[in-house]
């Protein structure tokens, strides 16, 4: 049974793990689908990319514990895509590049327009696939580590196993 230190230690490199593997699968998407430039002012926008990866690796591994459930692995996968593509939209919509797009779409469908609903489902499909593939990436990159023993996956409940150590 895993002490209490070992599991500490097994969260941290699930986490490292995780925020290499996502940067890792950004950087092969940006090369396949490019999405702008690369440089030094990205930066901040790389390191959030760690950070999320370092929380989805440590999140996995909490997730799943000894199951291999595919709806968890999947819903871990969604939640984190969604989570990202949402603030990305957000930013967007702050930055003001969604300006009035609402008020084109409700327009447009009650003009029966159904062309306007494209463009709308179109951005936030791109915004899921360039947050979705990376974390499924980093979701397999993580399993394999898992299956390798290279870490190991978090036991059960620790509030009520009570072999495990404080």
């Amino acid at each position: 049974m895993l002490t209490f230190s070992r599991d500490r230690i097994a969260s941290l490199q699930a986490a490292v793990i995780g925020a290499i593997a996502l940067c890792v699968a950004r950087l092969l998407l940006e090369w396949i689908w490019p999405q702008g430039k690369l440089g030094w002012d990205q930066l901040d926008v790389w390191l959030g990319t760690a950070l999320c990866g370092g929380v989805f690796g440590l999140t996995y591994r909490y997730t799943l514990r000894q199951e291999l459930d595919i709806h968890l692995t999947t819903g871990a996968i969604a939640a984190f895509a969604i989570a990202r593509a949402a603030g990305q939209w957000e930013g967007l919509r702050a930055s003001g590049e969604l300006d009035g797009i609402w008020g084109r779409l409700v327009d447009g469908l009650f003009a029966g327009e159904w062309g306007v609903v494209m463009p709308i489902g179109m951005l936030f499909s791109r915004l899921m696939i360039i947050n979705g593939v990376p974390f499924g990436l980093a979701a397999v990159v993580l399993d394999g580590v898992f299956a390798q023993g290279w870490v190991d996956r978090c036991a059960g409940d620790r509030r009520v196993d009570p072999t495990v150590k404080r």
